[in-house]
């Protein structure tokens, strides 16, 4: 690709774009995947407390 022979702000440009990418794909797949499951074990839990209450 030839990145490393561009200018330095250049570079810099593009590594700051490359992580901002990284961070937001990184939220997405927490914000779909891992919070709808921790949502589930939630409100399992609260099923839960309702039973041992009655």
């Amino acid at each position: 690709m030839g990145y490393y022979m561009l200018p330095l702000g250049v570079q810099a440009v593009l590594l700051i774009c490359y992580i901002i990418w990284d961070v937001i794909l990184i939220y997405f797949i927490y914000k779909r995947l891992i919070y709808k499951h921790l949502d589930n074990i939630k409100k399992n839990i609260e099923e839960l407390k309702d039973i041992c209450t009655e």
